[in-house]
């Protein structure tokens, strides 16, 4: 065989070597439903809050994208629109609560609505969709799967979740100048987030070096798979999306990347820290990837 044969060769194996360790960890994340577990958390607390946000401003509606219906558990899968007083140059995707033992992101989100809320010039031309809490079943009984025992996060593939489908079926022909999915690792040590098929780190970098000067850790240890932190980042490429969606584990975030959205993060905060903490550190990064100049308007 010659040098090329060769290489390709290698390339192939790589690639079914990859996919099969992709399969075991979907295969690995699998459970069964969930049966007599205790809820711990009232959903009415968000939906009151979130009902107070929209009637205390006349730009802020607030409806559902449909119910999650579990046996005798039924929650709407709430959604928040914040449009500009003029035309909206930009737009923007954010969402917390994919999985349910992970509140600081959803507790963020409901907190962020409720910023808008009373300054809704803050952002003068974006234009928001908000979904706060991804997964009501999980968040209710501080599980990180839906009832299914399914991970809504690697379901963007196959689209077997309730959950999956009914966000599907919003994004579905919308494009966003900025997505950002809120998430906490459990136990984790420090802040960091994942930048989803994108060149350009100059935007993540100055996300970490605002939790650095605030005195939050960085993250330097983090394996997913294939990838790893580097100094609080995680950079997917553009394979590694492809190989998520072959192993039918594609996330949120990388189904909306591949739908054509150009800037696409997703946030991680340490369990470890204090809630006050992990709550500021997803409202900090929002705080830098929201006005940056990166953020272009789309024609």
């Amino acid at each position: 065989m010659n040098k090329r044969t060769i290489v390709l060769l290698l390339a192939v194996l790589g690639l079914a070597a990859a996919v099969c360790v992709v399969a075991v960890v979907r295969l690995g994340g699998r459970r069964r439903p969930y049966r007599n577990v205790r809820r711990v958390r009232d959903r009415s607390t968000i939906e009151g809050r979130l009902q107070a946000a929209a009637a205390r401003c006349d730009r802020m509606s607030l409806d559902t994208l449909g119910s999650i219906r579990y046996g005798d558990f039924e929650a709407p899968l709430w959604r928040v629109a914040v449009t500009p007083e003029g035309p909206a140059e930009k737009r923007v995707f954010l969402s917390g609560g994919v999985h349910g033992n992970e509140p600081a992101g959803a507790e963020a989100m409901v907190r962020f609505i409720e910023g808008l809320a009373e300054s809704p010039d803050r952002y003068p031309q974006v234009a928001f969709g908000i979904i706060p809490l991804v997964n009501p079943w999980g968040w209710a009984h501080d599980r990180r799967r839906n009832q299914q025992g399914l991970d809504i996060n690697r379901d963007f593939a196959s689209f077997e979740a309730q959950e999956a489908v009914l966000i599907r079926d919003f994004v579905r022909d919308k494009r966003y100048d900025l997505v950002v999915d809120h998430h906490e690792h459990p136990g984790g040590r420090g802040f960091y987030l994942y930048q989803i098929d994108c060149d350009e780190t100059a935007l993540s970098r100055r996300v970490i070096a605002h939790q650095r000067e605030r005195g939050y850790p960085i993250e330097q240890d983090v394996r997913m798979v294939l990838f790893k932190t580097r100094d609080g980042l995680i950079r997917i490429p553009g394979w590694g999306l492809a190989l998520a969606k072959l192993g039918r584990m594609l996330s949120m975030t990388n189904y909306l990347r591949m739908q054509g959205n150009p800037r696409v993060f997703l946030i991680e905060t340490p369990t470890t820290a204090s809630w006050d903490d992990r709550v500021a550190m997803h409202r900090g990064a929002l705080e830098v990837l929201l006005p940056g100049r990166e953020m272009r308007a789309r024609p």
